[in-house]
């Protein structure tokens, strides 16, 4: 303590009491009684004498008041600090001596007569009633009190105190013993103890020569326990407010907890201690008691906060309204307050003593914002003297507070770094590090070429979260050069794009990429395909064909994959040492020597398709100075890739394998021999049969996984379009044929534009690269027989009229033609072979589609004219045709004809002479219908004037309707029929049995007028007849070619 600063914190008042008779009120005169005893509390300074009498001291030392507590004699007083009850100990008989315990209610008290004793306790000590009492300890809980007596002897009075009609008492055991040491004091720990997991009470014993206390349980056990053989003097033992006991010995001032010994601070002399707030005060005599001093500590700061060396003895240390009170033998009081904390801090800080500043107003809970401030002025005043570390340390404690921009410029320096790099730690450390803070840790990281740091920076781990921004770390270390650290980011916070970008751009991992991109959920896989498929197709179109084959037709994530097994086994292992970098690249080597030497000599050895996954590591150095590894890069063989390729070693499948086969071909068929002839004489194919394989293949792939990612058409699991793929395979078409072909295979409803792309394909001669004319030329007959075959194919869902411009662009002939057939585009397809100058199928194709389109004759017929070369058996031919169903007159073929003057009158001779002939026959027809007419027409109207102009006999003699002989009345009709009157119905005058044929000529007259001037249903049958002038002449007989009326 000796060595401690020393200020002057506390400011001293002199009181000096009144000795006269007059003022027997005064404290001066109550000290020249007999005082036994004395407590401070609330309001009063309480003193006890030998007579019973208390004493309570106001502010000026003054008596307020007197109370007679006891008859005899008080020896004890308690005042609670939880309660307003002042706890005394006293004889009220002297001839039985009984000491007791009385509670004084101080709550309401204005003069003595308000003091009320609340309760009273008889003290049972068996062993002997004239044992003094020499310490008290109470809970201020009221749950337990301890008397200690001058025998030794500990009495334990527990329970509710004051509401227990007869609280428990009981000596402590072990106390009533001769050889116990003689106790002077008892303190008990106001605060609970854990003790062997559970609660328990703490009482401190302190004797002359030892030190111990007891553990009390709320079963009363108690488990006693040595702290310390040495022990103090009553006045000189205390506790403090955090339940520490204090001892002050000769040499030194000791403390004790349960838990440890605790500390001790040496200096010589005899000591009376009290406890102060927050400070240790001790009145000391040393050298005979020539040497009297009075100081006050601040045992947690370690500093003095007043020495006073002092004339006189000290009677009483008194802790009381906020002040401490010598009364000295001089019958003087001193009084000493503390200084305001504004007041120390701003003397501290002028010493430049801001260490002592901070403690000090951190144990005076000053507030945190001028705590801040203090930090960064003793930050400041340190960066001024060239002490950047204890600077960089204080400016620490300010985070939160000052912002960090005020003390990064301070140390931009480059011979400042590791101070930077220390404050940009505790940014993070405390989560208030943005984007920016994140690139200058990084970069000094980088600089130091700390990879220690460096791991132990990435690789935190917290509850919350990363403490740094994960995006800019990543791309700080990207450009850095320090991919796996950027890696092993990516991959841990699921930054999955940047992961996959630095595998494709920076560490050219592309099959690593690719297996990464198999353990992501469906969409994100989708996307990073769509985004990164073109430059995996250029660098590993086989697994990425692969993938997307997958991804099309019914995608699951995958959990077991090579890459993961491999971050599972190096999960706490990110760098890698030179040694184990050395080993891994000599072991690779030496594999890499051993499959050279067992190609060179023919005995490459085909691995099983179960074998385990071969990692190789990649090392990237790309800084001379650094060791950059980390995350191991994994290659794979083409082997490796879950493919459906054509390693067909099944032959050893147990019958499960054949029936998922079955269900396989039940839910998916197989493919088509139209599918087989296609594939099987292309000799591109080879290389991606690897890939897909015939369906017989694939299908025992599939039954050889365990994995239901590859149940291809499962509707359980998600599925691309594979229309958004066709993109990425623009440099690679003919992957792109495979990758179509096995999608309609196993999609045949795939969108149009599958069916279109694929077409496209086949039809193009550019992609077909052979250096060989003959195979060049066998390839793309290949090619075209495939195309045909797509078209004619009913499943196909290609666009007609898109596969038409297709086939025509590319000059498909057979394609064509097949196309327009199936348009019903019948004038294309003659036009086509119009230009082709195929006359043959001219002629067929116009005997094939003359029924749905007649004009197809006509065309021909204009063709074969016009031609230059010898037409004449086809134009024979097709006027044959236009004969049979009448389609030209014959002037309008006569006119046709004569465009070309190489056609002699012996071509058309026979057409001629069977078409007048056929003219002669329907003339003569025509004029005997003619005569017929008008015979049966001339006798109709001579059966109308005989009607008319002779009268008409009537012999029926039988009705014609009942057949009944007649009766009058009866009507006879012109027509010849009689009738009964009675059988006819109503009034009808007409003759029942002609009647009906009589209503139908009348109907069909009826309808035919009513045709009168309806021309569009005229003009609509010469458009729909083939005979125009048969249909006018049918008109102009009905007379529906007059005006209208």
């Amino acid at each position: 303590m000796h060595s401690w600063r020393k200020f002057q914190f506390f400011t001293p008042q002199f009181h000096k009491l009144n000795n006269s008779n007059e003022e027997k009120q005064s404290l001066s005169f109550i000290l020249e009684n007999p005082i036994t005893c004395h407590t401070t509390g609330r309001k009063h300074i309480i003193f006890g004498d030998q007579n019973g009498i208390s004493y309570f001291i106001n502010q000026n030392f003054m008596v307020e008041f007197e109370q007679q507590l006891f008859d005899i004699s008080i020896s004890h007083l308690y005042e609670l600090s939880q309660q307003n009850i002042l706890l005394a100990i006293g004889i009220d008989d002297a001839k039985t001596n009984q000491q007791l315990i009385k509670f004084i209610d101080l709550g309401s008290q204005k003069n003595s007569e308000d003091l009320i004793c609340i309760k009273t306790i008889k003290i049972n000590n068996t062993k002997n009633s004239d044992d003094k009492i020499v310490s008290v300890a109470v809970l201020d809980d009221l749950s337990r009190i301890v008397l200690c007596f001058s025998n030794g002897l500990l009495l334990m009075i527990f329970g509710d105190l004051l509401h227990d009609r007869v609280p428990k008492q009981h000596a402590i055991p072990g106390t009533d013993e001769e050889d116990t040491p003689i106790i002077t004091k008892v303190l008990f720990r106001q605060q609970l103890y854990f003790s062997l997991d559970e609660r328990v009470r703490v009482l401190y014993c302190v004797s002359e020569n030892q030190t111990f206390c007891y553990h009390i349980t709320g079963n009363q056990e108690y488990r006693k326990m040595i702290l310390q053989d040495i022990g103090a003097q009553p006045e000189s033992v205390n506790i403090s407010m955090n339940g520490e006991l204090i001892l002050g010995k000769d040499e030194g001032v000791f403390y004790f907890t349960p838990e440890n010994p605790g500390s001790c601070f040496g200096f010589e002399g005899k000591k009376i201690l009290t406890e102060f707030r927050s400070y240790l005060a001790i009145f000391t005599t040393t050298n005979n008691n020539k040497n009297i001093s009075f100081s006050i500590y601040d045992v947690k700061n370690k500093y003095i906060a007043l020495t006073k060396r002092l004339k006189n003895n000290i009677l009483y240390l008194l802790n009381q309204w906020g002040s401490l009170f010598l009364i000295t033998d001089s019958k003087e009081v001193i009084q000493f307050d503390e200084k305001g904390l504004k007041t120390k801090l701003d003397f501290l800080f002028t010493k430049k003593l801001y260490n002592v500043a901070i403690d000090l107003a951190h144990s005076q809970q000053y507030d945190q914002s001028e705590i801040y401030e203090m930090f960064k002025r003793y930050g400041d005043h340190l960066e001024l003297k060239g002490d950047y570390s204890g600077a960089i340390t204080q400016y620490i404690n300010t985070i939160g507070q000052t912002p960090p921009s005020y003390v990064i410029r301070k140390f931009l320096d480059p011979q400042r770094i590791h101070n930077l790099t220390k404050y940009l730690q505790a940014l993070h450390e405390k989560g208030v590090a943005n984007s920016e803070h994140t690139t200058l840790l990084l970069n000094c990281y980088t600089k130091l070429k700390d990879t220690q740091k460096l791991d132990a920076f990435i690789k935190q781990e917290s509850q919350d979260g990363p403490k740094f921004d994960v995006d800019t770390a990543i791309v700080v270390l990207r450009s850095s050069g320090y991919y796996n650290y950027a890696l092993y980011l990516a991959k841990k916070y699921q930054e999955n794009d940047l992961y996959l970008r630095i595998h494709l751009e920076e560490t050219n991992q592309y099959i690593t990429a690719l297996e990464f991109i198999k353990t992501l959920q469906f969409k994100e896989a989708e996307s990073s395909l769509k985004k990164y498929g073109n430059t995996l197709m250029d660098k590993a179109p086989k697994e990425t064909t692969d993938l997307l084959f997958k991804l099309c037709t019914g995608y699951k994530a995958e959990k077991n994959s090579s890459i993961q097994i491999n971050n599972e086994k190096n999960e706490e292992r990110l760098i890698k040492t030179e040694i184990e970098i050395e080993n891994e690249i000599g072991m690779e080597k030496g594999k890499e020597r051993e499959r050279e030497r067992e190609k060179e000599n023919g005995h490459e050895k085909n691995k099983d398709q179960d074998k385990d996954i071969d990692i190789e590591i990649e090392i990237e150095n790309n800084d001379d100075d650094l060791l950059n590894s980390g995350i191991e890069g994994t290659n794979f063989n083409d082997n490796d890739i879950i493919t459906f390729d054509d390693d067909n070693n099944d032959e050893d499948d147990d019958d499960d394998d054949e029936d998922r086969s079955n269900l396989f071909k039940e839910r998916f068929g197989s493919i088509s021999n139209q599918s087989k002839k296609l594939t099987e004489n292309d000799p591109n194919v080879n290389e991606r049969n690897e890939l897909f394989g015939n369906i017989n293949k694939k299908e025992k792939k599939i039954e050889k996984s365990n994995n239901d990612h590859y149940i291809l058409n499962d509707d359980q699991y998600p599925k691309s379009n594979p229309s958004n793929f066709i993109h990425t395979f623009v440099e690679h078409p003919n992957w792109l044929i495979s990758f179509l072909e096995n999608i309609i295979e196993i999609q045949i409803d795939s969108e149009p534009i599958i069916y279109n792309t694929l077409l496209e394909l086949y039809l193009r001669k550019d992609i077909i690269n052979s250096k060989n004319e003959d195979e060049k030329q066998k390839k793309i007959r290949n090619n075209r027989g495939k195309a045909i075959k797509l078209l004619k194919n009913p499943n196909s869902r290609y666009e007609k009229e898109h596969a038409l411009v297709l086939v025509q662009m590319y000059k498909f002939t057979e394609g064509v033609t097949y196309m327009l057939e199936k348009l019903e585009f019948y004038h294309e397809i003659i036009q086509t072979h119009i230009e082709n100058e195929d006359h043959q199928n001219i002629i067929k194709s116009c005997k094939k589609y003359a029924h749905k389109d007649q004009g197809l004759w006509l065309l021909a017929l204009n063709y074969f004219v016009k031609s230059e070369s010898d037409c004449s058996q086809e134009i024979v031919q097709v006027l044959s045709e236009i004969k049979k169903e009448n389609l030209l007159s014959p002037l309008m073929v006569i006119q046709i004809l004569s465009k070309n003057k190489k056609i002699t009158l012996e071509i058309i001779q026979d057409y001629l002479t069977s078409l007048l002939k056929e003219n002669s026959n329907k003339i003569e027809k025509n004029n005997t219908n003619i005569q017929k007419y008008v015979h049966d027409t001339k006798a109709i109207q001579e059966k109308l004037l005989l009607k008319k102009t002779k009268a008409t006999q009537f012999q029926s003699s039988r009705c014609s309707l009942c057949n009944n002989p007649l009766e009058l009345p009866s009507l006879h009709f012109l027509c010849g029929h009689s009738i009964h009157y009675r059988c006819l119905v109503g009034n009808e005058i007409t003759c029942p049995l002609c009647n009906l044929e009589a209503s139908q000529i009348s109907d069909r007259v009826s309808s035919i007028q009513e045709k009168i001037g309806k021309h569009d249903e005229f003009f609509r049958l010469i458009r729909e007849s083939n005979d125009g002038f048969s249909v006018i002449a049918k008109h102009f007989g009905r007379g529906l070619l007059s005006e209208e009326k």
